[in-house]
């Protein structure tokens, strides 16, 4: 158990690096940010699911969310507003 942990650990590190370092643009007077996160299996719902935690965390919101066509580890692309 003490591996899912790291792992769980490991995924919010990565998540909270990439809101960080992420370029925020400003898009019909919202502040907003692209994020591209890596996944084990990116479908539609992993990747909702990813982007929602992930605006949670933040206060924003989902404005878009999509899988992007790539090897291991798939990726997902999301777009974070706040307003």
């Amino acid at each position: 158990m003490v591996t899912g942990r790291k792992a769980a650990a490991a995924a919010c590190f990565i998540t909270l690096l990439v809101l960080a370092l992420g370029k925020p643009t400003l898009a019909d007077g919202e502040n907003c940010w692209d994020v591209t996160t890596n996944s084990i299996i990116c479908l539609g719902f992993t990747c909702k699911f990813d982007c929602w935690s992930a605006s949670k965390f933040v206060g924003a919101h989902v404005k878009v969310h999509r899988c992007l066509p790539s090897t291991f580890p798939t990726k997902c692309y999301c777009k974070l507003c706040r307003s």
